[in-house]
């Protein structure tokens, strides 16, 4: 049965500023139809601000599908896009924050 990976995290990914100049990016991947957690899946994050595209991480859940990874975060303009690939389809899916 092909398996189908959920909108991940994007309604469960959080940010929040840890302080000044951190960010925290976490959430949880979602897969198949009764929406188990994905364990050990990886998690690509991309922090940049207009003209820079900063720093890119791959990040991979827990045996329950979560992920957690800080990121610098030092301009208000920055850009966060967290996504991941769907490996039955080939399909990108993503969120920016």
């Amino acid at each position: 049965m092909k398996r189908q990976l959920l909108l991940l995290l994007f309604a469960s990914c959080l940010a929040w500023v840890a302080d000044a100049q951190t960010v925290t990016i976490s959430g949880q991947v979602l897969f198949g139809q009764n929406a188990e957690g994905a364990p050990f899946f990886p998690v690509y994050v991309q922090i940049g601000s207009p003209g820079n595209p900063g720093s890119f991480q791959e990040l991979w859940t827990d045996q329950n599908g979560h992920y957690e990874g800080d990121f610098p975060y030092d301009d208000p303009a920055t850009s966060i896009i967290v996504s991941v690939t769907d490996f039955c389809t080939g399909i990108e899916q993503g969120v920016s924050l």
